[in-house]
């Protein structure tokens, strides 16, 4: 039996209530009838009864960002599995790279997360990545599809914008740690868009307007003995 795909928005720290009931209302047309895919919505812990009440009835699940591995507890702050199916939630994400490079996550807390979320029946919708540097600077996501070549998401400074072009070869590297490993690469897409650098919470020296693009690179073959990218950190990239 093939498995449902699963379409989970994650809205992370953003929309008051309003912004949130709003938004759901919004989306419910564009969802209906919806058959293909399973479709989850992630609002903030504040909105998540509030999206809850206005996505009733319609099929399209809620999800939390985080839950507490424990049931109950001297837990500032947290939120535990109880707590969230006691209103109707019925996904939980777990491991989002966000947490584990801001509130130190863990594999360790991330196994006792999804064992809770099973537990009391919540499907958990889990991230999984390592650290490509020892330390974590440039958070990035790193996926090979069905087969080579693989795939990454990096990142172009806003100095090299106007030069990282769709189609061109690439070098894609690491500078959270001097002399790290160089690939290089294929530009499939890039944004047309700029974002404030991820790193900025860890960097605060650097926060004043340092801007980026994303794109998506199909990384070369790699040479015998060339150490492979690892799921985990973002990676710069710039022209050869």
């Amino acid at each position: 039996m093939s498995r449902k795909p699963l379409i989970a928005a994650n809205w992370k720290m953003y929309k008051t209530t309003a912004e949130a009931r709003a938004c759901a209302e919004a989306l419910l047309p564009l969802c209906l009838g919806h058959t293909r895919d399973e479709v989850v919505i992630c609002p903030p812990a504040i909105s998540l009864s509030i999206v809850l009440d206005a996505l009733s009835g319609s099929g399209i699940g809620v999800g939390a960002q985080n839950m507490h591995f424990a049931e109950e507890g001297a837990y500032t702050g947290e939120i535990s599995a109880p707590m969230l199916t006691s209103i109707g939630v019925t996904h939980v994400i777990i491991g989002h790279s966000e947490r584990r490079q801001y509130f130190c996550e863990t594999d360790e807390t991330v196994n006792l997360k999804l064992h809770a979320a099973l537990h009391h029946g919540l499907t958990p919708i889990v991230c999984v990545g390592e650290v490509l540097g020892p330390t974590p600077h440039q958070p990035s996501i790193y996926f090979v599809p069905d087969g080579k070549p693989l795939i990454v998401r990096a990142e172009v400074e806003q100095e090299f914008a106007d030069l990282v072009k769709q189609g061109m070869t690439v070098q894609i590297y690491d500078d959270s740690r001097g002399q790290g490993p160089r690939w290089t690469g294929k530009v499939e897409t890039v944004s047309n868009w700029f974002t404030h650098r991820r790193s900025v919470m860890l960097e605060p020296l650097q926060y004043n307007d340092v801007r980026t693009l994303e794109c998506i690179i199909q990384i070369d073959p790699r040479k015998k003995g060339e150490k492979e990218p690892l799921i985990g950190q973002r990676v710069r990239v710039r022209p050869l």
